[in-house]
């Protein structure tokens, strides 16, 4: 028998210490991805939450992927 699923796949580009650094009043560039002062400071989520709707719309969002990394690479 056939199954029906709905997969949402998520991204989320964090920064540590965002809130700290508006604090003082420093807004972090948009291009801070390419700065080395940045880059240990930010993060890369990854989430799939899937759904299978073949029995109604009922079933329960389950997680089917956490993917967490920091962006390190210069």
């Amino acid at each position: 028998s056939m199954r029906s699923y709905l997969d949402i796949y998520m991204v989320f580009y964090s920064l540590k210490g965002l809130k700290d650094y508006r604090a003082r009043g420093i807004e972090p560039p948009l291009q801070m991805g390419l700065m080395p002062e940045y880059r240990d400071k930010i993060f890369v989520s990854n989430y799939l939450f899937r759904k299978d709707y073949t029995d109604g719309p009922e079933a329960p969002w389950i997680v089917h992927l956490c993917n967490q990394v920091m962006l390190l690479a210069y």
